[in-house]
């Protein structure tokens, strides 16, 4: 008899009721099927546990999600799975059985279907393209990646983006009065130029992150986007100067050369030494007297440092061209008692809820969360390669799904087993500033 055409595929979605998955497509033997599991959150793998029963036109396949029926939400796809290869054995001289030669040509058919089936959800590029598809998989790549940090950039940055154009102008305005003010030192001018391309490349971040949002969003980030620092020095005893150009979004600085003030960088004595202490982010505050001046701790108020561990001994940072700083300059933090220190582990301890759990090392290292549904866990962390820890008291945690982030490391590749009606602690760290996390059950089984 003659085979028909059958796509090689039948796909389902869970429904909390259905155990059994027909298929309409032809096979030879249950182990020339594949059945494959897409959870909520995307990622796919191959199911287990699954029988079949198989007549003359397909079957069906039996399946139970950890002993219940496939819930909303995940979907199940049977495929074909056949091994290209050829078992008969035609001898010459000897009778030609047609039902043997018709089983042979029955089976490559279903190989060409399989093989069809698989193409249709591949990329194929048209005829006339020049594109390798080593190319085309690295841009698709890249595009997701660049897709997925832009949509978290842009959530976490959608109030600051919906400033106008007017208030990005502004602040434009505002950074080159409190740059013709500043202090008349060639060290300080440094830290302000390295500030200001901080908060530049901040600004820019968000603005890109932002593009895919509200248009009044997207145009106000665009004038943000367009700051750029142009800095020069100047000959001893000149004033500073500071002017900004709305037509090109230049700020220029001229700095004069001189010898550091008392509100100035010091520098250190030999490489990898402590720069001084600033309170802000940025480095900087706007004092009374209208100065932008590096501030300093004081017993109420602790600060971060610049500090470096392959400048020369006597050495200052000094800024580029474009105003940066060199990449060996970092922000550090000076380990003081109390307080929550920026650039370093936050002492502090933070209760998280919700189904989707965001645990920022930037305000907090300390966790605790009780399980109520399943639960999806995100994590941040500063960004460089400083060593980052974060510890995470988790009740009741195998009441529910828990998915942890892909970037957790544990030990054998296997999350651990949680506890349905008790305690366990979980510890994490980093040391390239959060694109890996070693993770590990530290304690269970508290009651």
């Amino acid at each position: 008899m003659t085979m028909p055409y059958s796509p090689g595929r039948a796909l389902f979605e869970g429904n909390g009721t259905a155990t059994d998955f027909p298929f309409s497509f032809k096979v030879w033997g249950t182990e020339q099927l594949t059945v494959t599991l897409t959870g909520p959150d995307g990622n796919s793998r191959p199911a287990s546990g699954w029988t079949a029963r198989l007549n003359d036109d397909g079957g069906s396949v039996t399946y139970l999600h950890e002993g219940a029926p496939l819930p909303a939400g995940w979907k199940l796809a049977i495929t074909r799975n056949m091994p290209f290869e050829q078992q008969i054995d035609l001898v010459s001289g000897t009778r030609f059985d047609a039902e043997v030669i018709e089983t042979g040509l029955d089976r490559a058919t279903a190989e060409r279907q399989q093989l069809l089936e698989q193409l249709q959800r591949a990329v194929i590029l048209p005829p006339t393209s020049e594109e390798t598809p080593i190319k085309m998989a690295e841009q698709l790549l890249l595009a997701e990646k660049t897709a997925q940090a832009s949509a978290a950039a842009a959530q976490a940055s959608e109030s600051a983006a919906a400033s106008s154009a007017s208030q990005a102008a502004a602040s434009a305005q505002a950074a080159a009065t409190s740059a013709e003010a500043a202090d008349q030192s060639r060290a300080e001018a440094a830290a302000s130029a390295a500030a200001a391309s901080q908060s530049a490349t901040a600004a820019r971040q968000s603005a890109e992150a932002a593009a895919g949002s509200e248009d009044r969003a997207a145009q106000s980030a665009a004038s943000i986007l367009g700051l750029q620092v142009e800095v020069a020095t100047l000959d001893p005893g000149l004033p500073a100067s500071g002017d900004y150009d709305p037509e090109t979004g230049i700020l220029h600085l001229g700095i004069p050369k001189g010898d550091s003030g008392a509100s100035a960088i010091a520098t250190p004595s030999i490489a990898g030494k402590v720069m001084p202490q600033t309170g802000d982010e940025d480095g900087l505050s706007l004092e009374k007297d209208g100065k932008l001046r590096v501030r300093k701790a004081d017993a109420t108020r602790r600060g971060s440092v610049l500090a470096s561990v392959t400048a020369a001994a006597n050495a200052v940072p000094q800024a580029g061209e474009d105003g940066t700083l060199d990449e060996s300059w970092t922000a550090n933090c000076l380990q003081l008692s109390g307080g929550t220190l920026t650039g370093a582990v936050a002492e502090a301890l933070q209760d998280v809820t919700g189904e989707t759990v965001a645990l920022d090392l930037k305000t907090a290292n300390n966790f605790t969360h009780t399980v109520a549904a399943d639960t999806t866990f995100t994590v941040t962390a500063h960004a460089g390669s400083s060593f980052q820890l974060g510890t995470l008291v988790l009740t009741n945690g195998g009441t529910s799904a828990v998915t942890w982030p892909d970037s957790f490391k544990w030990a054998d590749g296997v999350p651990p087993s949680l506890m349905a009606s008790g305690v366990d602690v979980i510890t994490f760290f980093t040391i390239d500033g959060g694109e890996t996390y070693y993770a590990a059950q530290v304690m269970t089984g508290i009651a």
